[in-house]
């Protein structure tokens, strides 16, 4: 090893914040049970003086989006993703803000397949009070309590994979938290008034300040603590001035006249996910 290598290596672990230096490692993936979204986003992973495997589903620790229009399944889809990936771990936990109180505890028992045990047990799910501010602190709180417990409790806490990385080392993990955002059009910081809510324009673009920092700040942290995030959006139609002119679509995928409700740095995304059903 060269001496300007071993002297970052030393310098790395005498800093008070080692963990801010963390080399980036080999993601595990987690089945969704859409086989067509799992083989999409699945790779190979090539292991020194190994055989090299493949790892199926979508990376920990991503944020995932889902947009589609009115009744189009969208929270029914991201409940049936998250049962899949949580259920092989005894410390698997689904968190779900319900902004649109579109669900319930059957409902969630019916997609899910999940015993009403199971959903005390490992389902939190939020009606009420669901702000930015609201949403940030619980991302937290998770980030915090699972970085606690590997730190104090690994033997219990921590997932032996089997599973080896692209130097050889076997793949030691969190187990995974899915957190699922019902909507992202929906969440709003909790300082608007009644008359900024209803005025449109200028709450939407408080909403889309505050929405922008927080997942600017959150992005690390459920990369560090294995949180897949999934939001849901939603899909509007833009009426055009000109009927001869459409305006280019301001994302992939999306037909001219097509945008998701809100304004978001869409950089930050890690997947992309169409989840309209014909």
């Amino acid at each position: 090893m060269g001496l300007l290598s071993s002297k970052y290596d030393e310098t790395v672990k005498s800093s008070k914040h080692a963990e801010n230096f963390e080399e980036a490692r080999t993601p595990i993936g987690y089945q969704t049970g859409l086989d067509l979204l799992d083989y999409m986003n699945g790779k190979q992973i090539n292991v020194k003086d190994d055989k090299p495997y493949f790892s199926l589903g979508i990376d920990e620790g991503c944020y995932v989006m889902l947009i589609g229009k009115s009744g189009t399944s969208k929270t029914t889809l991201a409940l049936q993703m998250a049962a899949n990936i949580i259920k092989p771990y005894e410390e698997g936990m689904i968190y779900l803000d319900d902004i649109e109180s579109s669900t319930d505890k059957v409902r969630i028992h019916n997609i899910t397949k999940l015993s009403y045990p199971e959903i005390k047990e490992k389902v939190r799910h939020r009606q009420l009070g669901i702000t930015c501010e609201s949403f940030y602190e619980n991302i937290c709180m998770i980030h915090k309590n699972k970085m606690e417990l590997a730190k104090n409790h690994p033997d219990e806490f921590l997932i032996h994979t089997g599973k080896k990385d692209s130097n050889g080392n076997e793949i030691v993990t969190l187990p995974p938290t899915v957190y699922i955002l019902d909507s992202l059009a929906l969440l709003v910081p909790a300082n608007l008034s009644e008359e900024e809510t209803l005025s449109g324009q200028m709450s939407t673009t408080s909403a889309a300040k505050m929405n922008a920092k927080i997942f600017r700040q959150i992005i690390p942290k459920i990369k560090q603590a294995n949180i897949i995030l999934i939001a849901i959006n939603h899909i509007t139609t833009k009426i055009e001035i000109n009927a001869a002119v459409h305006t280019k679509a301001a994302i992939n995928y999306l037909k001219p006249d097509e945008a998701t409700v809100g304004k978001i740095n869409y950089c930050l995304l890690k997947r992309l996910l169409i989840a309209e059903i014909i």
